[in-house]
């Protein structure tokens, strides 16, 4: 083989291993900076998977890169993913010996906001004070007409295993209660609890508001007691009275989560189908790793390979319908 072309199709190659490692680092939801504070900064600036792949590369600590330090890494990740010393690695491999290297983080703790929580979350949350001044300046002026008779709001503000707890939660739940308080026009309650959802309780309000509820915010470890929820929550609606829910809560159920699952293996289908769309890059990434058999028209092929397995996984995770 030519030599030129042989180390154009290393490089490639190469190319093809850091972009899974990117991905994997992505699907991982590493948090910028170990800054859990919010959404806003979520895989910006320099957070996502930059730090954690220059560290990996950066093999003397000196704070910057070269093409011997890039290639050295490759090299040595490749030596020992090949435990056989066959010359070849399968995705399994690589998708592990990845995995080692970019690590997901650990999960977050109760009541922490701006990430993805495998446990889900049921501590309450506090918005800033600038901000609920904010809001409270900028609410109507005329607070509208005035029921008849007393109504009773349940603002549920419960994140679903796996799903993101979004930093916004708590501000919009008293952004509901700012706007029912004003004139009077209903009572709030603010939840974050899944066990308030049964249909003894929920006979007392006329209206739930689903306060980015991800993931499968319903269900238990039991599956008992998530058919009770699901059955009170839906003959609450069937039953005519009101439901509205603000940006995340259409983040919800979309399959049939498995309680049991959700709650021993701390993922839900989101975190599952991240997986699975990893796990298609590797296998599309593997046909260009062995340089050495790889002609120029077959790495171009792997390429298209690679882009039509990325917009597969996508179209799966775009395709799922809804489970309630």
């Amino acid at each position: 083989m030519n030599p030129k072309r042989s180390i154009g199709m290393k490089w490639m190659a190469v190319s093809g291993i850091l972009s899974l490692a990117i991905t994997i680092s992505v699907a991982n939801a590493q948090t910028p900076g170990g800054n859990p504070a919010g959404r806003g900064n979520f895989g910006g600036g320099r957070g996502g998977p930059a730090p954690a792949l220059f560290t990996a590369l950066d093999t003397n600590k000196n704070g910057s890169l070269t093409r011997s330090e890039m290639k050295s890494a490759f090299d040595s990740w490749f030596t020992s993913w090949d435990a056989a010393k066959t010359g070849s690695v399968s995705s399994d491999q690589m998708l592990v010996g990845l995995t080692a290297i970019f690590p997901p983080p650990p999960a977050p703790a109760g009541g922490m906001s701006g990430g993805f929580n495998p446990a889900g979350n049921t501590t309450p949350l506090t918005a800033k004070q600038t901000d609920i001044d904010a809001m409270m300046a900028a609410l109507p002026k005329n607070s509208g007409a005035k029921p008849l008779r007393a109504r009773k709001v349940l603002v549920f503000a419960h994140t679903g295993p796996g799903g993101f707890v979004h930093s916004s939660i708590p501000l919009a739940a008293k952004t509901v209660e700012a706007l029912g308080n004003q004139g009077g026009l209903w009572s709030t309650t603010i939840s974050y609890d899944p066990a308030d959802i049964t249909a003894a309780n929920l006979k007392q309000y006329d209206a739930i508001f689903l306060d980015s509820t991800t993931a499968c915010f319903l269900d238990d470890a039991d599956p008992a007691v998530t058919a009770s929820r699901r059955a009170a929550f839906l003959d609450f609606v069937r039953s005519g009275k009101g439901i509205a829910g603000i940006h995340a809560a259409t983040d919800s159920y979309h399959s049939d989560c498995v309680a049991a699952s959700a709650a021993t293996a701390g993922r839900s289908e989101v975190s599952r189908t991240r997986s699975e769309s990893v796990t298609a890059l590797a296998a599309a990434s593997m046909r260009s790793v062995n340089s050495s058999s790889v002609s120029r028209p077959s790495a171009v092929a792997s390429r298209r390979r690679l882009t039509v397995a990325s917009r597969s996984a996508s179209e799966a995770r775009t395709s799922m319908k809804p489970a309630l």
